[in-house]
């Protein structure tokens, strides 16, 4: 019996998301995650409320911060995804700042982000995911 070989190509740094009308989506509970809505709209769901979520806008989770992402009955929204996870990034980061974003995380006000499509944090992300290469060192670098 053949084995399997396993396939060591590198995964992209951004995945892209279809959500159906009305449909839901929740980011992965490890990490920050990162979520910008590129087409269509919807809204976060928290345990304090709703808050819409235009096109463009970047929704910021820290990974225990529980929301859900509905896309609006209107119409289907695609999401553009990544998670960072501070834990494994010794090295890159220093302890202090590994500390920062524990801390961060923990306060209710910081768990959880949405940022204007005009933003800059918003404008970068637009411009990763137009990128041609998503693969490789330099890319994930300057994602980060």
């Amino acid at each position: 019996m053949k084995k399997k070989q396993r396939s060591f190509e590198p995964q992209l740094a951004i995945r892209n998301l279809s959500v159906l009308p009305g449909g839901e989506w929740q980011p992965p509970f490890s990490g920050w995650s990162l979520v910008q809505a590129s087409n269509g709209s919807g809204y976060c769901l928290q345990a304090q409320g709703s808050v819409e979520l235009e096109t463009g806008a970047v929704l910021v989770a820290a990974g225990h911060a529980r929301t859900v992402i509905r896309a609006s009955q209107l119409g289907e929204m695609s999401l553009h995804t990544f998670c960072v996870m501070p834990g494994r990034l010794t090295g890159l980061i220093t302890l202090g700042e590994q500390d920062f974003l524990k801390s961060l995380a923990i306060r209710k006000e910081g768990a959880i982000r949405i940022l204007p499509p005009q933003s800059p944090a918003a404008l970068m992300m637009r411009e990763f995911c137009a990128a041609r290469r998503q693969a490789g060192l330099l890319f994930r670098a300057r994602l980060l």
